[in-house]
């Protein structure tokens, strides 16, 4: 965790084109769509597989100061739904953010069964990949779910929830729209 500086009060003044510095989170930006996602969770009766179609759309927003912090980023609404469903799967909003001055990058998430995270971890500006860490029950980067009715799924045995994330989404995704130019694939 960086250190506060003495003067908490006066605020960066910002890039107003957000695109120019997102730095390792810009190949996100846009509306991207899978159409042959396996969801892979515990059951009563072992394990449960569905398939599923997923919808990401990954939306600049104008830079946020906070004090001396500066962050670029992305609004995010994820949407999951099983092929010849209407009705949705999985649902998820929250917010993608780069502090280029640390190199820190911030994952906010909720999901609409009363969870609530924030992963984070550190990244080059020109990182092709990164890795993003919330802890159960810490202060820094906090993951709370509503209530634990089953097997920890959505974080590992040490409580994290880890949310990898690779520029320009893997394979299944593609581009249903682009706000930049998507790297080869």
């Amino acid at each position: 965790m960086q250190p506060f500086p003495q003067d908490v009060f006066t605020e960066p003044e910002p890039d107003p084109h957000t695109l120019r510095n997102l730095g390792p989170l810009t190949p996100l930006a846009g509306i991207w769509e899978g159409q042959r996602g396996l969801d892979v969770h515990p059951a009563a009766e072992g394990t449960e597989k569905n398939a599923y179609i997923e919808r990401i759309d990954l939306q600049p927003i104008d830079a946020q100061t906070n004090g001396p912090q500066l962050y670029y980023g992305l609004r995010y609404h994820t949407r999951i739904v099983k092929p010849d469903d209407v009705e949705t799967f999985h649902d998820q909003v929250g917010y993608w953010l780069w502090e280029p001055a640390t190199g820190t990058l911030l994952q906010t998430l909720a999901i609409p069964r009363g969870q609530i995270a924030m992963a984070v971890g550190t990244a080059s500006p020109d990182a092709k990949s990164f890795e993003l860490v919330a802890r159960r029950g810490s202060e820094v980067n906090p993951q709370y779910p509503a209530q634990d009715r089953r097997a920890d799924t959505e974080s590992d045995s040490a409580g994290r929830f880890i949310a990898p994330c690779f520029a320009g989404l893997p394979k299944p995704y593609a581009v249903a729209s682009s706000t930049t130019p998507l790297p080869d694939r």
